[in-house]
């Protein structure tokens, strides 16, 4: 799931952006919209969506823990095969300690108050105050909570049928690749 959350953010980043780029410079939103933005964002419940993205992300990243930090010190360069070798035993007998660190990572209110702030920023941004008040009216609908209940676990599926998708056909043309290299 976190490589699919991943992928989204990505993806939806990577849209927000071109899409940014084709905009001309705009003046800053009214502190009306900004207003609004904020009062959205909390009938949105993006900061609980968050942390419990958050909390799910820590539950795949601390059985993960100890393999990522076999990767980073296995890749740097600078250290000799002994040096690595006692990182590592460090790492394995310091891992109740690095989890309780990961897990205060995941646990960190301030990302999600600076979580918060931007995507009041990014409302204001894309949206008028009157936009922003229609989107609020709807999410406060029964139909409203019932999109908000189901977006992640919707877009998770999407960027799952997706990959299988992108999978599938990656596979084939790497295939065709291949077979065009057998050729003459």
């Amino acid at each position: 799931m976190k490589k699919h959350a991943v992928s989204l953010i990505a993806a939806l980043a990577f849209a927000a952006g071109a899409h940014a780029a084709d905009r001309p410079a705009e003046t800053a939103p009214s502190q009306a919209t900004v207003s609004a933005a904020g009062k959205l964002v909390t009938v949105m419940k993006l900061r609980e969506i968050q942390a419990q993205a958050m909390l799910s992300s820590l539950k795949m990243a601390e059985p993960g823990l100890m393999p990522t930090l076999e990767m980073f010190v296995n890749s740097e360069s600078r250290l000799t095969a002994e040096q690595k070798a006692k990182a590592l035993a460090r790492a394995k007998t310091r891992l109740p300690e690095l989890n309780l660190r990961l897990r205060k990572f995941y646990a960190d209110q301030a990302l999600l108050d600076d979580f918060e702030a931007s995507m009041i920023r990014i409302y204001a941004r894309y949206y008028t105050q009157d936009e922003i008040e229609q989107l609020a009216a709807f999410y406060r609908t029964p139909l409203g909570q019932k999109v908000l209940a189901g977006t992640a676990q919707i877009a998770g599926e999407g960027m799952t049928a997706f990959q299988q998708l992108m999978t599938q056909r990656y596979q084939a043309m790497l295939q065709e690749m291949v077979a065009s290299l057998f050729k003459e």
